[in-house]
C-alpha cells in the first residue's frame, strides 16, 4: 500500500484542511510528529517520498537537499521531517489546491469555499462572524454610518 493510501486511511477531512491550512505540527496533529513512527515509514516509502518531492516542488533546489540543511545532516531528522512535509504537500492535493501554484485564483477560491474558507483574515482564510459589520457611505463627502446586517429594519427604513 502506498503512503498516500495510508496516510488517507488514518486522516480524515477535516484533519486534511488543518494542515493545509495551518501545517502539520499546528493543526494538532501529533502522529507524526516521532522519530519512531516516522523513521519507518520513510524507510518503507522512501521512493515513493523522493519522487512526490521532485514532481511536486518547483523550488530552485530540490527539497530533500533542504530537508537535509534544515536537519544539519542528521538522518533522523532528515526522515521525520521529510515524512512530515510529504504530509503537507500531500494535503495541498486532498483540498484540491496543488502546492505548486498551477491553479487560477478563481479555482482556488472555489475550492476554498467548499472547505467552508470564506474570507482572508492574517494571512489566513476565516470563515466570517455571524455579526459581521458593513459601514455605508460614499466618496461624496457624506458620513460614515454603521450598518449590521441582521438590522433590515434600520437600513429599509421600516
Amino acid at each position: 500500500m502506498t503512503l498516500a493510501k495510508k496516510l488517507k486511511k488514518i486522516y480524515r477531512k477535516e484533519d486534511w484542511k488543518q494542515i493545509f491550512l495551518k501545517g502539520y505540527k499546528e493543526s494538532g496533529r501529533t502522529k507524526h510528529l516521532k522519530d519512531t513512527v516516522n523513521v519507518p515509514l520513510y524507510n518503507e516509502h522512501e521512493d515513493e517520498i523522493l519522487d512526490y518531492f521532485e514532481d511536486k516542488y518547483t523550488g530552485q533546489e530540490p527539497l530533500i537537499e533542504k530537508i537535509i540543511k534544515i536537519a544539519a545532516g542528521d538522518i533522523v531528522m532528515v526522515k521525520t521531517f521529510a515524512v512530515i512535509y510529504f504530509i503537507e504537500l500531500y494535503a495541498c492535493e486532498v483540498v484540491g489546491i496543488p502546492y505548486s501554484g498551477e491553479i487560477s485564483p478563481r479555482e482556488e477560491r472555489k475550492a476554498l469555499r467548499s472547505m467552508g474558507v470564506f474570507d482572508y483574515k492574517e494571512g489566513g482564510m476565516v470563515p466570517p462572524p455571524p455579526d459581521f459589520k458593513r459601514k455605508k457611505g460614499s466618496a461624496h463627502n457624506s458620513q460614515w454610518q454603521d450598518y449590521y446586517i441582521n438590522d433590515i429594519d434600520t437600513i429599509l427604513g421600516g
